[in-house]
């Protein structure tokens, strides 16, 4: 049985510093990354969780986009 997702393929959007979103092929939001989910970020680590943030959003891309455009 074949799994329907939301069209293909997704891709990244980086609304702004906080927020990097993953949105279908027609541009509907699939899910956002806030960057104020880590507690202790500040002026200081902001870069290292905006890092963070964009390689879990790649990862999901990656996975999404592989495995089900096969």
């Amino acid at each position: 049985m074949a799994i329907k997702t939301s069209p293909l393929p997704w891709r990244i959007i980086n609304n702004s510093w906080q927020f990097t979103t993953i949105v279908d092929a027609n541009g509907n939001n699939v899910c956002e990354f806030d960057l104020e989910r880590f507690e202790d970020l500040n002026e200081d680590n902001q870069e290292e969780y905006e890092n963070i943030q964009r390689n879990d959003a790649e990862m999901i891309i990656a996975a999404v986009n592989v495995t089900t455009m096969k």
